[in-house]
């Protein structure tokens, strides 16, 4: 979340509080846990909305939470937790030449989680999980899921994959998400999930600073 950075990943501070505003009004906003875990009732005609972010950065404390806390809205943050742990910038960051964005703190991240907001793995080092050894993806999804119980207190754990596209996990990373007792695997390469939910390929849209209000409306009103 950022007013300086415009990609296809990136949601302005203004517009995500507006985006909120609008949800918080007229749409079910629910934690994603409680949907996994069966806890929430479909609504009649109208999807049921959760709001997630990915990586880790520093502005989902700064601006996000505040926001989300204001409008008192549920979230799940997905977290690259050796770049917290160490501080560590984003690979695709340095090779977008955006070098030095802040990453959160295990204090930030636990005071959001007192406040109510939740989290996940996005593997320790952000690594792409159809490209590295399964060895590699094995300590990915493993560490990042005791650092995680260990930081944090969590006995079950939520994933979502780095990059998130279809081509950025094999079937057998997939096979190890779920050996590695992880409750589901979140994608990011659009969609919507229908009943009964596949909860290892669990489809999110992503939300960018060029996405309008009139834009997101039209979307969950089921207009692409």
């Amino acid at each position: 979340m950022n007013d300086a950075l415009r990609d296809n990943v990136t949601v302005g501070i203004e517009r995500f509080d507006q985006h909120m505003a609008y949800l918080k009004r007229y749409w079910p906003v629910v934690p994603l846990r409680a949907v996994i875990r069966g806890e929430v009732e479909p609504v009649r005609r109208k999807p049921l909305v959760c709001v997630t972010f990915d990586d880790g950065y520093r502005d989902n404390y700064d601006y996000a939470a505040p926001i989300l806390l204001k409008h008192r809205l549920p979230a799940t943050f997905f977290v690259s937790t050796g770049k917290l742990t160490h501080q560590a910038p984003f690979d695709h960051d340095i090779q977008k030449n955006v070098i030095g964005l802040p990453n959160m703190s295990w204090d930030q991240v636990r005071e959001m989680q007192s406040a109510g907001l939740d989290f996940g793995s996005h593997t320790v080092n952000h690594v792409n999980l159809a490209q590295v050894t399964l060895d590699e993806a094995r300590y990915d999804l493993i560490e990042s899921r005791e650092t995680i119980r260990r930081e944090l207190g969590h006995e079950e754990f939520l994933f979502a994959y780095p990059f998130g596209r279809r081509t950025d996990i094999s079937a057998k990373a997939l096979d190890l998400v779920r050996e590695s007792a992880y409750l589901c695997c979140c994608s990011a390469y659009g969609g919507v999930n229908d009943q009964p939910m596949d909860m290892f390929n669990i489809l999110r849209t992503g939300v960018n600073y060029n996405f309008s209000l009139p834009a997101l409306r039209s979307r969950l009103s089921g207009w692409d």
